[in-house]
């Protein structure tokens, strides 16, 4: 039977079923059917977004984030956690607010679409909190949601006439937040459909203006697309109708993101190819660009005892283009400083914990500044405009230089897009070292032994960086 009764232009029926096949698949996926190295990953996953939010925690972004999530609280008060902090928060500003912070530093994920992390994550998360979910629940929810999110980003790329106009990133991850939030929170397979529906009228247009301007209001994004996802879910749930089966509509949602549309990609492989597999993990806080160059700096420095006092100069030569020249006064965001690969590396050098790098004093210190523009970046020709789903794609070379005062001369190279094997524990231990040690061994754990929690509301003090 259809969902949708009201689609006159069909003759009051849809012509084809992909909503409700991603709906029926989202609400019957269980623990049971996902792979082992599915529930890893997905577990690899949690722990990096959660980690990056506590390592924002100090940022001014990330505080003022907290006021604002306060304020549209009404005060403290609620079922969920904020990430960072602790305090206690209605559903729908902890979700906004775990969004932005987990996002806050770009040290989370990089897939072929988006930062999924800091949308599906943080409404998983607030969401099997309020409701009482376990691990396993919560984690499945994750895994669904990403499975859906990537295949609808795939269906709707969008084609030469729409990328001159702006890129979806922070569009389509509301299906991600939808998903987590509609599962957690119980909607049946008809009522998924419907939160689809609401989704596919509340994703914002696809635009590049926050990159454009260097504006760390993309991070604010992510935060509204969690927010979202718990906002529609609910409203589902008490009830909205008439918009169903809306992505197999071309009049909906595709219309508005492309002239290319592929809606054989919303179900292509669903079931049996996991997507949440190709999600990269980064090393680093600060542009997927950069990693490589950051591990092989990272390794010739520790495997040859370099000290950065003795460092006499530095080249990096890389096949990417773009990157943010390194400003007279500082850099007014967090957003430029990521993509400027000399400030990445003299902070790599210079500033010990990389959750620092990102501080006020730190992006206008003019030692640190100067460090930076005094590494050359040569890098290849600018191709415009620059998307993920073609440049993740292609395949380059990083070489880093580095020269001692002694005239000694030390060299690594690697494949641009060879991200080496990620050590999430090792990541993780570096994201919350700001916390505690102590902290930082008790929640690894946790997080490693989700599943067998009964109630995620028992671990509130992981993202809450309070044991």
């Amino acid at each position: 039977m259809r969902f949708n009764r009201l689609h006159e232009a069909t003759g009051y029926i849809v012509p084809t079923d992909y909503t409700q096949t991603i709906s029926r698949y989202a609400v019957e996926l269980s623990y049971d059917d996902l792979p082992e190295v599915v529930r890893l990953k997905t577990k690899q996953i949690v722990m990096q977004a959660i980690g990056s939010a506590l390592a924002a925690k100090d940022i001014s972004v990330s505080k003022k984030t907290e006021t604002i999530s306060i304020l549209g609280n009404n005060g403290n008060g609620g079922p969920c956690t904020s990430w960072g902090t602790g305090s206690s928060m209605s559903s729908v500003n902890a979700a906004f607010a775990a969004g932005v912070k987990s996002d806050l530093l770009g040290w989370g994920e990089c897939s072929d679409r988006g930062h999924f992390y800091s949308v599906i994550v943080p409404a998983a998360w607030v969401a099997a909190e309020e409701q009482g979910k376990g691990g396993r629940e919560f984690l499945t929810a994750v895994v669904a949601a990403y499975e859906v999110c990537t295949r609808i980003a795939n269906a709707v790329q969008p084609d030469k006439r729409h990328k001159k106009n702006g890129w979806g990133v922070t569009s389509w991850p509301i299906f991600g937040a939808v998903i987590a939030a509609g599962k957690l929170y119980d909607l049946d397979a008809r009522e998924m459909d419907q939160a689809i529906g609401l989704a596919c009228e509340c994703s914002t247009i696809p635009t590049t203006y926050s990159y454009t301007k260097m504006s760390d209001f993309l991070h604010c994004e992510y935060g509204n697309r969690a927010r979202d996802g718990i906002l529609i879910a609910k409203s589902v749930k008490k009830g909205i109708n008439n918009a169903r089966d809306t992505l197999d509509e071309s009049s909906c949602y595709s219309c508005a993101m492309t002239d290319e549309w592929k809606p054989e990609y919303y179900t292509q492989g669903l079931g049996t190819d996991y997507m949440i597999l190709d999600t990269r993990l980064k090393h680093w806080p600060g542009c997927w660009k950069a990693q490589t160059a950051l591990d092989i700096t990272y390794r010739l420095v520790k495997e040859q005892g370099i000290c950065a006092g003795q460092i006499a100069g530095m080249t990096v030569e890389t096949d990417y283009a773009g990157w943010a020249e390194v400003p007279e006064e500082g850099f007014r965001s967090i957003l430029q400083a990521g993509f400027c690969l000399s400030y990445l590396l003299a902070a790599l050098l210079y500033v010990p914990e990389p959750a620092q790098w990102y501080n006020r004093e730190n992006l206008e210190d003019r030692q640190l500044l100067e460090k930076a523009r005094n590494i050359r970046i040569l890098s290849g020709e600018q191709v415009e405009p620059v998307y993920l789903d073609t440049v993740l794609k292609e395949k380059g070379n990083t070489l880093v230089t580095i020269t001692t005062c002694e005239g000694v001369v030390y060299t690594g190279e690697g494949d641009s897009m060879a991200f080496e094997d990620n050590d999430t524990g090792a990541v993780f231990r570096k994201q919350v070292q700001g916390v505690s040690p102590e902290f930082a061994e008790c929640a690894e754990v946790s997080l490693e032994e989700i599943e067998d929690c009964d109630n995620i509301a028992e671990l509130r003090w992981i993202p809450g960086g309070k044991k």
